[in-house]
């Protein structure tokens, strides 16, 4: 995704909903460098599952969880930021 100063219109609660009923029921995952608290709480707040991988964040469909579960550190409470 790209940064909020850029497109802050493709980060907010109503895309994110679009995003999750479009990968409903597959396994998915939509990767983000974003950080904000705001973001991560949208997205678990639509029913995506959070994990990172180094610098990145990554949404997860419930079915995506539970294969990536192995292979990337799922977050449990992303209340911070990263900074």
């Amino acid at each position: 995704m790209f940064s909020s100063e850029i497109a802050h219109v493709l980060r907010t609660p109503e895309v994110f909903r679009k995003i999750f009923a479009t990968c409903q029921g597959r396994d998915a995952e939509l990767h983000t460098r974003a950080c904000s608290a705001l973001i991560r709480a949208a997205l678990l707040a639509t029913g995506f599952h959070l994990a990172d991988n180094l610098d990145t964040i990554i949404a997860l469909t419930p079915n995506a969880s539970k294969r990536a579960a192995r292979a990337y550190n799922l977050i449990k409470k992303p209340i911070h930021d990263c900074s």
